[in-house]
């Protein structure tokens, strides 16, 4: 388990990388050290969701006029001690946080198109439409167009 209250990432120790890669070792079989470096960032991925899960769900009890005390015994983790909680809310809360939450929310609020084509790329799209069309060539026009198509098949 990480503490909530490191930073980022990239300020987990190497000893402690090391050894929550022996624990996906053990769960999963047939890893080898190839995949180590691809599992590590998945974890870090998932951790940093977490804690911005957190960060958010403190956001809207806030906004929801929650008290610490109902704050502190609703969103607080199981695994997570107290100290480290405060110290997680206290970062959480910070202005440097609420500024950079800001600041993320005013630039996604610029975009005009849904991000909808997952980790695919433009490249794998287009070979999937050409194996579908029968090896026939794809225009761009077509391809973007595909690339912004949501699950119903409509564009956004």
């Amino acid at each position: 388990m990480l503490r909530i209250t490191i930073p980022e990432w990239p300020h987990v120790s190497a000893e402690r990388k090391e050894e929550l890669w022996k624990l996906v070792k053990l769960r999963f079989e047939g890893l080898i050290e190839e995949h180590m470096e691809n599992k590590l960032q998945h974890i870090g991925n998932l951790w940093k969701c977490s804690k911005l899960r957190l960060r958010t769900k403190i956001k809207k009890a806030h906004e929801k006029g929650w008290s610490d005390d109902k704050i502190n015994s609703d969103l607080k983790p199981e695994a997570v001690d107290l100290a480290g909680w405060l110290a997680f809310r206290k970062e959480a809360e910070s202005s440097t946080c609420v500024v950079k939450s800001n600041k993320y929310k005013e630039l996604r609020s610029k975009n005009k198109l849904a991000h909808t084509m997952s980790r695919k790329g433009y490249a794998r799209l287009e070979e999937e439409m050409r194996a579908r069309s029968g090896g026939a060539d794809v225009t761009r026009a077509d391809l973007w167009i595909e690339g912004h198509k949501n699950k119903k098949g409509a564009t956004s």
